[in-house]
Protein backbone atom coordinates (compact mmCIF):
# COMPACT_ATOMS: atom_id res chain seq x y z
CA UNK A 1 0.00 0.00 0.00
CA UNK A 2 1.34 3.84 -1.03
CA UNK A 3 2.29 5.68 2.09
CA UNK A 4 0.28 8.96 2.25
CA UNK A 5 3.14 11.30 3.56
CA UNK A 6 5.03 12.05 0.26
CA UNK A 7 8.14 14.39 0.24
CA UNK A 8 7.39 17.96 -0.43
CA UNK A 9 7.46 18.44 -4.17
CA UNK A 10 9.18 21.11 -6.06
CA UNK A 11 8.49 23.32 -8.71
CA UNK A 12 4.96 23.73 -10.38
CA UNK A 13 2.54 20.72 -10.36
CA UNK A 14 1.37 19.43 -13.40
CA UNK A 15 -1.84 17.53 -14.04
CA UNK A 16 -3.75 15.01 -16.27
CA UNK A 17 -6.73 13.72 -16.00
CA UNK A 18 -8.07 9.96 -16.34
CA UNK A 19 -11.71 8.54 -15.90
CA UNK A 20 -12.12 6.82 -13.12
CA UNK A 21 -15.13 6.65 -10.41
CA UNK A 22 -17.50 9.54 -10.70
CA UNK A 23 -15.22 12.40 -11.91
CA UNK A 24 -11.91 11.15 -12.77
CA UNK A 25 -8.15 10.80 -11.10
CA UNK A 26 -5.19 13.10 -11.86
CA UNK A 27 -2.07 11.76 -12.80
CA UNK A 28 1.40 13.93 -13.59
CA UNK A 29 1.80 15.43 -16.92
CA UNK A 30 -1.31 18.06 -17.95
CA UNK A 31 -2.27 21.22 -16.24
CA UNK A 32 -5.81 20.55 -17.06
CA UNK A 33 -8.62 21.50 -13.76
CA UNK A 34 -10.18 18.48 -12.46
CA UNK A 35 -13.49 18.72 -10.09
CA UNK A 36 -13.95 16.30 -7.22
CA UNK A 37 -17.49 15.30 -5.61
CA UNK A 38 -17.73 15.82 -2.16
CA UNK A 39 -20.08 14.17 -0.53
CA UNK A 40 -21.14 15.72 3.47
CA UNK A 41 -24.61 14.70 4.81
CA UNK A 42 -23.96 17.61 7.42
CA UNK A 43 -25.31 20.73 6.93
CA UNK A 44 -22.90 23.83 5.47
CA UNK A 45 -22.50 25.74 8.69
CA UNK A 46 -21.55 22.59 10.82
CA UNK A 47 -18.16 22.59 12.15
CA UNK A 48 -17.23 19.03 10.70
CA UNK A 49 -18.64 20.56 7.22
CA UNK A 50 -16.91 23.87 7.27
CA UNK A 51 -13.49 21.78 8.25
CA UNK A 52 -14.06 19.87 5.03
CA UNK A 53 -14.73 22.78 3.30
CA UNK A 54 -11.58 24.88 4.32
CA UNK A 55 -9.54 21.73 3.15
CA UNK A 56 -10.76 21.59 0.08
CA UNK A 57 -10.00 25.57 -0.35
CA UNK A 58 -6.54 25.08 0.77
CA UNK A 59 -5.86 22.26 -2.06
CA UNK A 60 -7.90 24.10 -4.36
CA UNK A 61 -5.35 27.10 -3.42
CA UNK A 62 -2.11 25.50 -3.35
CA UNK A 63 -2.61 23.67 -7.03
CA UNK A 64 -3.56 27.00 -8.34
CA UNK A 65 -6.90 25.96 -8.81
CA UNK A 66 -6.13 22.59 -10.70
CA UNK A 67 -7.69 20.30 -8.33
CA UNK A 68 -11.33 21.75 -7.29
CA UNK A 69 -14.07 20.72 -5.14
CA UNK A 70 -18.27 20.43 -5.71
CA UNK A 71 -19.55 19.85 -2.24
CA UNK A 72 -22.76 18.21 -1.49
CA UNK A 73 -24.37 18.96 1.81
CA UNK A 74 -27.43 17.60 3.90
CA UNK A 75 -27.00 13.93 2.57
CA UNK A 76 -28.10 15.64 -1.01
CA UNK A 77 -25.74 13.20 -3.03
CA UNK A 78 -25.27 10.51 -0.12
CA UNK A 79 -26.96 9.71 2.82
CA UNK A 80 -24.73 9.40 6.03
CA UNK A 81 -25.25 5.89 5.86
CA UNK A 82 -24.11 5.50 2.81
CA UNK A 83 -21.20 7.60 2.38
CA UNK A 84 -18.68 4.57 2.96
CA UNK A 85 -20.17 2.55 -0.13
CA UNK A 86 -20.76 5.47 -2.24
CA UNK A 87 -17.51 6.76 -2.30
CA UNK A 88 -16.07 3.14 -2.41
CA UNK A 89 -17.78 3.10 -5.52
CA UNK A 90 -17.40 5.65 -7.00
CA UNK A 91 -20.72 7.93 -7.07
CA UNK A 92 -18.83 10.24 -4.89
CA UNK A 93 -15.14 11.35 -5.09
CA UNK A 94 -14.30 11.97 -1.16
CA UNK A 95 -16.79 12.16 1.85
CA UNK A 96 -17.17 12.47 5.70
CA UNK A 97 -17.94 9.21 6.95
CA UNK A 98 -19.78 8.95 10.24
CA UNK A 99 -18.05 5.76 11.71
CA UNK A 100 -21.12 4.86 13.75
CA UNK A 101 -22.96 3.57 10.86
CA UNK A 102 -20.14 1.56 9.99
CA UNK A 103 -19.11 -0.18 13.04
CA UNK A 104 -18.85 -3.79 11.02
CA UNK A 105 -16.85 -2.43 8.00
CA UNK A 106 -14.56 -0.12 9.94
CA UNK A 107 -14.31 -2.36 13.71
CA UNK A 108 -10.74 -0.94 14.55
CA UNK A 109 -11.76 2.55 13.91
CA UNK A 110 -15.21 1.73 16.05
CA UNK A 111 -12.66 1.46 18.97
CA UNK A 112 -13.39 5.31 18.90
CA UNK A 113 -17.32 4.57 20.10
CA UNK A 114 -15.66 3.02 23.80
CA UNK A 115 -17.07 5.47 26.30
CA UNK A 116 -14.65 7.03 29.27
CA UNK A 117 -11.74 5.97 26.97
CA UNK A 118 -10.41 9.29 25.52
CA UNK A 119 -10.73 12.82 27.39
CA UNK A 120 -8.35 14.55 24.59
CA UNK A 121 -10.04 14.65 21.21
CA UNK A 122 -7.58 15.93 19.29
CA UNK A 123 -4.99 13.24 20.47
CA UNK A 124 -7.24 10.42 19.44
CA UNK A 125 -7.74 12.03 16.08
CA UNK A 126 -3.82 12.27 16.20
CA UNK A 127 -3.72 8.64 17.00
CA UNK A 128 -5.67 7.81 14.17
CA UNK A 129 -3.71 9.20 11.57
CA UNK A 130 -0.79 7.91 12.75
CA UNK A 131 -2.07 4.42 13.09
CA UNK A 132 -3.09 4.99 9.39
CA UNK A 133 0.62 5.32 8.11
CA UNK A 134 2.18 2.00 10.55
CA UNK A 135 -0.31 0.22 10.84
CA UNK A 136 -1.28 -2.42 7.88
CA UNK A 137 -3.96 -3.97 9.64
CA UNK A 138 -5.30 -0.24 10.48
CA UNK A 139 -4.78 0.81 6.56
CA UNK A 140 -6.15 -2.46 5.50
CA UNK A 141 -9.53 -1.69 7.02
CA UNK A 142 -9.79 1.34 4.65
CA UNK A 143 -8.58 -0.42 1.90
CA UNK A 144 -11.41 -3.25 1.94
CA UNK A 145 -13.71 -0.87 0.92
CA UNK A 146 -12.26 0.95 -1.31
CA UNK A 147 -11.32 4.31 0.72
CA UNK A 148 -8.22 6.38 1.38
CA UNK A 149 -8.86 8.31 4.85
CA UNK A 150 -7.28 12.04 4.50
CA UNK A 151 -7.64 12.79 7.47
CA UNK A 152 -10.21 12.03 11.05
CA UNK A 153 -12.56 14.18 13.17
CA UNK A 154 -13.94 13.26 16.46
CA UNK A 155 -17.87 13.52 17.43
CA UNK A 156 -16.79 14.59 21.01
CA UNK A 157 -19.28 15.69 23.68
CA UNK A 158 -22.04 13.10 22.29
CA UNK A 159 -25.03 14.75 23.74
CA UNK A 160 -28.22 13.93 25.18
CA UNK A 161 -32.21 15.67 24.16
CA UNK A 162 -35.47 15.46 25.72
CA UNK A 163 -38.29 17.09 24.68
CA UNK A 164 -40.21 16.45 28.36
CA UNK A 165 -37.51 16.61 30.92
CA UNK A 166 -33.54 17.30 31.65
CA UNK A 167 -32.32 13.47 31.40
CA UNK A 168 -29.35 14.23 34.24
CA UNK A 169 -28.71 10.53 35.50
CA UNK A 170 -29.12 6.88 34.09
CA UNK A 171 -32.43 6.65 36.55
CA UNK A 172 -33.40 9.40 33.81
CA UNK A 173 -33.05 6.83 31.09
CA UNK A 174 -34.98 3.78 31.50
CA UNK A 175 -38.02 3.30 29.70
CA UNK A 176 -37.25 5.90 27.34
CA UNK A 177 -37.88 5.10 23.83
CA UNK A 178 -34.43 7.24 22.49
CA UNK A 179 -32.38 7.37 19.09
CA UNK A 180 -28.90 5.67 18.77
CA UNK A 181 -26.74 4.64 16.59
CA UNK A 182 -23.65 1.76 16.80
CA UNK A 183 -22.10 1.44 20.34
CA UNK A 184 -24.36 4.37 22.11
CA UNK A 185 -27.53 1.61 21.73
CA UNK A 186 -25.21 -0.80 24.05
CA UNK A 187 -24.71 1.85 26.56
CA UNK A 188 -27.68 2.97 26.63
CA UNK A 189 -29.72 -0.76 26.64
CA UNK A 190 -27.11 -1.42 29.63
CA UNK A 191 -29.10 1.16 31.76
CA UNK A 192 -32.81 0.42 30.69
CA UNK A 193 -33.51 2.83 27.96
CA UNK A 194 -34.90 1.70 24.84
CA UNK A 195 -32.74 2.42 21.87
CA UNK A 196 -34.06 3.39 18.37
CA UNK A 197 -31.93 3.16 14.58
CA UNK A 198 -32.59 6.64 13.05
CA UNK A 199 -29.98 8.49 10.63
CA UNK A 200 -29.25 11.55 11.34
CA UNK A 201 -31.34 13.55 8.93
CA UNK A 202 -34.44 11.86 9.78
CA UNK A 203 -33.79 12.74 13.67
CA UNK A 204 -35.80 16.02 13.76
CA UNK A 205 -39.28 14.57 11.99
CA UNK A 206 -38.69 11.07 13.92
CA UNK A 207 -38.80 13.93 17.60
CA UNK A 208 -41.60 15.86 16.19
CA UNK A 209 -44.15 13.03 15.35
CA UNK A 210 -43.35 11.25 18.54
CA UNK A 211 -41.64 8.06 17.30
CA UNK A 212 -38.93 8.82 19.96
CA UNK A 213 -38.80 11.30 22.74
CA UNK A 214 -35.42 11.30 23.25
CA UNK A 215 -32.10 11.60 21.42
CA UNK A 216 -28.25 10.45 22.10
CA UNK A 217 -25.20 11.08 20.10
CA UNK A 218 -25.58 14.32 19.18
CA UNK A 219 -22.96 16.79 18.88
CA UNK A 220 -23.95 20.69 19.89
CA UNK A 221 -23.97 22.21 17.02
CA UNK A 222 -25.87 19.94 15.44
CA UNK A 223 -28.52 20.82 17.45
CA UNK A 224 -28.61 24.23 16.11
CA UNK A 225 -27.87 23.68 12.37
CA UNK A 226 -30.71 20.74 12.50
CA UNK A 227 -33.28 22.72 14.81
CA UNK A 228 -33.21 19.94 17.48
CA UNK A 229 -33.97 22.43 19.91
CA UNK A 230 -36.83 23.19 18.43
CA UNK A 231 -38.45 19.76 19.49
CA UNK A 232 -36.12 18.77 22.06
CA UNK A 233 -34.85 21.87 24.18
CA UNK A 234 -33.54 19.85 26.97
CA UNK A 235 -29.92 19.37 26.11
CA UNK A 236 -27.25 17.23 28.35
CA UNK A 237 -23.94 16.01 28.25
CA UNK A 238 -23.01 12.86 29.68
CA UNK A 239 -19.39 13.03 29.88
CA UNK A 240 -18.66 9.70 28.24
CA UNK A 241 -15.85 11.40 25.79
CA UNK A 242 -15.74 10.44 22.14
CA UNK A 243 -18.57 9.16 20.07
CA UNK A 244 -17.07 8.19 17.05
CA UNK A 245 -14.87 9.06 14.57
CA UNK A 246 -15.49 10.95 11.25
CA UNK A 247 -12.70 9.68 8.67
CA UNK A 248 -12.43 12.06 5.49
CA UNK A 249 -12.11 9.42 3.06
CA UNK A 250 -11.64 9.97 -0.76
CA UNK A 251 -11.61 6.93 -3.35
CA UNK A 252 -9.02 4.51 -3.28
CA UNK A 253 -9.01 4.11 -7.07
CA UNK A 254 -8.57 7.98 -7.96
CA UNK A 255 -6.24 8.64 -4.82
CA UNK A 256 -3.71 5.71 -6.73
CA UNK A 257 -4.15 7.98 -9.69
CA UNK A 258 -3.49 11.36 -8.14
CA UNK A 259 0.67 12.73 -9.12
CA UNK A 260 2.61 12.37 -5.99
CA UNK A 261 2.18 16.35 -6.05
CA UNK A 262 -1.19 15.95 -5.75
CA UNK A 263 -0.82 13.71 -3.05
CA UNK A 264 1.73 15.69 -0.86
CA UNK A 265 -0.44 19.10 -0.87
CA UNK A 266 -3.42 17.28 -0.14
CA UNK A 267 -2.13 15.11 2.94
CA UNK A 268 0.00 18.71 4.01
CA UNK A 269 -3.09 20.23 4.74
CA UNK A 270 -4.72 17.41 5.61
CA UNK A 271 -2.32 17.90 8.78
CA UNK A 272 -4.07 21.12 9.51
CA UNK A 273 -7.23 20.30 9.20
CA UNK A 274 -7.96 19.41 12.28
CA UNK A 275 -6.51 22.29 14.42
CA UNK A 276 -9.16 24.03 12.30
CA UNK A 277 -11.57 22.07 13.12
CA UNK A 278 -11.42 22.79 16.98
CA UNK A 279 -11.49 26.96 15.56
CA UNK A 280 -14.74 26.15 13.66
CA UNK A 281 -16.38 23.58 16.79
CA UNK A 282 -16.00 26.76 19.04
CA UNK A 283 -17.38 29.36 17.11
CA UNK A 284 -20.01 26.83 16.36
CA UNK A 285 -21.00 25.83 19.57
CA UNK A 286 -21.29 29.23 20.58
CA UNK A 287 -24.13 29.84 18.11
CA UNK A 288 -26.09 26.92 19.17
CA UNK A 289 -25.83 27.87 22.74
CA UNK A 290 -27.19 31.33 21.77
CA UNK A 291 -30.20 29.46 19.68
CA UNK A 292 -30.63 27.14 22.58
CA UNK A 293 -30.87 29.72 25.03
CA UNK A 294 -32.99 32.06 23.24
CA UNK A 295 -35.62 29.57 22.97
CA UNK A 296 -35.92 29.11 26.37
CA UNK A 297 -34.01 25.71 25.87
CA UNK A 298 -31.29 24.26 28.73
CA UNK A 299 -27.63 22.93 28.76
CA UNK A 300 -26.26 20.15 31.80
CA UNK A 301 -23.21 18.79 32.57
CA UNK A 302 -24.01 15.48 34.31
CA UNK A 303 -22.26 15.44 37.88
CA UNK A 304 -19.52 13.48 38.76
CA UNK A 305 -21.78 11.13 40.46
CA UNK A 306 -23.95 10.49 37.52
CA UNK A 307 -21.46 9.66 35.28
CA UNK A 308 -19.49 7.51 37.74
CA UNK A 309 -22.85 5.85 38.28
CA UNK A 310 -22.76 5.04 33.98
CA UNK A 311 -19.44 4.21 34.27
CA UNK A 312 -19.56 1.53 36.68
CA UNK A 313 -22.83 0.15 35.24
CA UNK A 314 -21.15 -0.46 31.93
CA UNK A 315 -18.12 -1.71 33.06
CA UNK A 316 -15.87 -3.22 30.18
CA UNK A 317 -19.36 -4.40 28.37
CA UNK A 318 -18.32 -2.17 25.38
CA UNK A 319 -14.95 -2.77 25.36
CA UNK A 320 -15.14 -6.36 25.72
CA UNK A 321 -18.15 -5.99 23.09
CA UNK A 322 -15.25 -4.26 20.35
CA UNK A 323 -12.43 -7.28 20.91
CA UNK A 324 -14.84 -9.70 20.18
CA UNK A 325 -16.21 -7.73 16.83
CA UNK A 326 -12.43 -7.20 15.84
CA UNK A 327 -11.23 -10.71 16.43
CA UNK A 328 -7.22 -11.55 16.67
CA UNK A 329 -6.38 -8.41 15.43
CA UNK A 330 -8.24 -6.14 18.56
CA UNK A 331 -4.99 -7.01 21.52
CA UNK A 332 -2.55 -5.75 18.89
CA UNK A 333 -4.30 -2.75 17.84
CA UNK A 334 -5.81 -1.80 21.10
CA UNK A 335 -2.51 -1.60 22.53
CA UNK A 336 -1.30 0.47 19.45
CA UNK A 337 -3.62 2.83 19.72
CA UNK A 338 -3.30 3.54 23.31
CA UNK A 339 0.40 4.16 22.62
CA UNK A 340 -0.35 6.57 20.30
CA UNK A 341 -2.62 8.54 22.46
CA UNK A 342 -0.54 8.99 24.89
CA UNK A 343 2.27 10.29 21.93
CA UNK A 344 -0.18 12.55 21.48
CA UNK A 345 -1.98 13.59 24.60
CA UNK A 346 -1.54 17.32 25.17
CA UNK A 347 -3.84 20.31 26.06
CA UNK A 348 -7.20 19.41 25.55
CA UNK A 349 -9.06 21.65 23.77
CA UNK A 350 -11.60 23.91 25.96
CA UNK A 351 -14.84 21.83 25.66
CA UNK A 352 -17.45 24.24 24.49
CA UNK A 353 -20.50 22.40 26.28
CA UNK A 354 -19.12 22.98 29.24
CA UNK A 355 -18.99 27.15 28.81
CA UNK A 356 -22.91 26.66 27.16
CA UNK A 357 -23.42 24.82 30.62
CA UNK A 358 -22.02 27.41 32.46
CA UNK A 359 -24.59 29.68 31.15
CA UNK A 360 -27.38 28.20 32.78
Amino acid sequence: MNKRRLAPAAGLITLALVSTGCSGGVVSGSADKQTLTVALYTPKSSSLSQTVAWWTDAVTEATDGAVAFNLNYDGSLLAADDTLQGVGEGRADMGLVAGIYYESQLPLTSISGVPYLVEDPRAAMLAFAELSESSDTFAHEYASNNVMPLFFLPARDALLGSSDAMIESVEDLRGRSIRAAGTFSTTLAAVGANPVSIVFNELYEALDRGVVDSYSGILLDSVDTAGLYEVADYVSNPRQGLLTTYPVALNADLWEGLSDEVKTVMTDKAALAVERYFTFEEEAYAVACDSIESSGGEVYMWSDDAVDAWAEKLGDTVLDSWRDRVGDAAEEFEDSYRAALADAEGEAPENGVQLCADRF
